[in-house]
């Protein structure tokens, strides 16, 4: 009943539609940036090094207490780890959208924490300070900021690689 309207007047459709497109457009450019959805889950960074460790030794001795220990965090949707034949061990824990990262970061310290006297004594580099941090501000979030996916100052054009590279290091 209520399609029969537009499917009879189709200037009324076309005037309808282009009405919610412009009140999109302009609410677009007049809402605030913190009102915006969040777009990707919270994700945090646990890091440590084990100097003249290969990467299997670093899977054995560092990846898997840690691991056991982040696995049982509140909130926890998915981690990925990656650890290399220089001794480096690095892990992308990644939260449930809508969690609190400040209260996310606290819980995944505390595992980290608790997986640290299972380590052994040479591992480096993990703490509570150092060994854990936040990237609250994701590239795509940046991204998102911006419809076209890049955003343009000075006459330079940012891309998404190097909006990641400016978040990671800032």
């Amino acid at each position: 009943m209520f399609s029969r309207i537009f499917i009879e007047r189709p200037r009324l459709a076309m005037v309808v539609s282009l009405v919610l497109v412009l009140t999109g457009v302009i609410s677009l450019f007049k809402l605030p940036v913190a009102e915006y959805p969040e777009i990707a889950p919270p994700t945090l960074h646990v890091s440590a090094s084990y100097p003249g460790a290969s990467a299997e030794v670093i899977t054995q001795t560092v990846a898997m207490p840690i691991e056991d220990e982040i696995n049982g965090v509140d909130d926890l949707l998915y981690f990925s780890s990656t650890s290399d034949n220089s001794g480096n061990y690095s892990c992308q824990v990644t939260f449930q959208s809508g969690t609190d990262t400040d209260i996310a970061m606290v819980n995944l310290q505390n595992a980290v924490k608790r997986a640290e006297v299972k380590l052994p004594s040479d591992v480096t580099g993990l703490s509570s300070s150092d060994g854990c941090h936040g990237a609250d501000d994701s590239p795509d979030r940046a991204l998102a900021e911006h419809p076209a996916g890049s955003i343009r100052a000075d006459r330079r054009l940012w891309n998404h690689l190097f909006l990641g590279n400016r978040i990671h290091f800032r």
